[in-house]
């Protein structure tokens, strides 16, 4: 009975994996949309880091969360968790979960930030920039979580 139900398992779990020119297809879709979502938070990580100032034109200005209202040691937390999620997706081995977890913490980040920018009544195209990120960050998860592509990506 063991030999029958193992059976099983692979017939369906090959069946769920497609072939050919789809599993490509999903490949490439998997690797450009996390490659876009890697540039937007080394982009990010590297501006809290280096050219943290509000507007960012203004050299003397403000930091940008102080200009939000938000503290010094959440900047600091947030640079570190987008460190994190980075190397959780391009480090081999790293278990699917993580890197689910990593796109979710990602996702999250950017509705965040739009709704911050609203709150400090941000001109509109400070607020739209953020929210547009999300649709990418969602479509390498799609393809993770249905198991779409090897189980290392």
């Amino acid at each position: 009975m063991t030999q029958m139900t193992s059976a099983i398992r692979v017939d369906s779990r090959e069946a769920a994996t497609p072939a050919g020119p789809a599993r490509t297809r999903d490949k490439v879709i998997y690797w450009v949309s996390t490659s876009l979502v890697s540039a937007v938070m080394v982009f990010s990580v590297v501006n809290f880091t280096f050219n943290d100032h509000f507007p960012a034109w203004d050299q003397n200005g403000p930091s940008a969360f102080t200009h939000l209202g938000l503290p010094h040691w959440f900047k600091v937390e947030l640079t570190i968790a987008k460190v994190l999620g980075l190397l959780a997706l391009w480090v081999p081995g790293v278990p699917r979960t993580l890197k689910e977890f990593a796109y979710a913490g990602f996702g999250i980040t950017l509705v965040s930030a739009t709704v911050a920018h609203a709150a400090s009544e941000d001109a509109p195209e400070q607020r739209r920039g953020d929210l547009q990120g999300v649709p990418v960050v969602e479509a390498p998860g799609q393809r993770l979580h249905g198991a779409m592509v090897d189980s290392d990506p």
